[in-house]
């Protein structure tokens, strides 16, 4: 049984455009004015919220997945793409797809994903790296990164990405999700035993 978990905002979204053309009214009387500018900031804001939050499951099936039209700025530390997934078994592997744009601009620059189980490194490591070389580059890419992950115990785990600079490098101007969505997809699998 498919099951949609979904907040929606759409009163909230309703209201902040309805104040986009006049004056907010203060406590004692203030006025300030909301630039379109800052409501459209805050519509964006809400709409990753609600991106985020849009999580499929399939008990039936032990799929689970997120598609998100969220984009994040992130250079160095947990994106928000989050799948909670429930494993039925000790003796299966998960396999978890990520598929994004990603970029990384600059010059001699390198920004690397990776896939988190549990806030740790999936195991084994299921990771991407993208390198930048030559001035003023700012290219975006589309890009899935798949692995199977290993010795993980029955029961509910998290799945998230995380980015940051690569080996060797400081950190960079790293961006995902530009402009497409961004799937990350959790299966559970018969393990292969040779």
């Amino acid at each position: 049984m498919l099951k949609r978990i979904r907040t929606k905002f759409t009163f909230l979204s309703a209201c902040i455009i309805g104040i986009a053309a006049v004056a907010l009214i203060l406590p004692g009387g203030a006025q300030a004015r909301v630039s379109l500018t800052q409501l459209q900031q805050q519509i964006d804001a809400m709409q990753q919220q609600i991106d985020v939050m849009n999580t499929r499951i399939d008990d039936s099936t032990g799929l689970y997945y997120t598609i998100s039209r969220a984009y994040s700025g992130i250079d160095n530390g947990v994106l928000p793409y989050v799948v909670q997934a429930t494993k039925q078994s000790d003796d299966t592997v998960l396999k978890v797809t990520f598929t994004t744009n990603m970029r990384v601009a600059g010059n001699a620059k390198c920004c690397s994903w990776e896939i988190l189980v549990d806030g740790q490194p999936a195991n084994p490591k299921i990771d991407s790296a993208m390198y930048s070389s030559g001035a003023n580059l700012n290219l975006h890419h589309t890009t899935t990164m798949s692995g199977i992950v290993e010795g993980l115990s029955a029961g509910d785990h998290t799945i998230s990405v995380s980015v940051g600079p690569c080996g060797g490098y400081g950190i960079c101007d790293c961006y995902t999700g530009w402009n497409s969505a961004t799937i990350l997809m959790v299966e559970e699998r018969a393990a292969f035993n040779p």
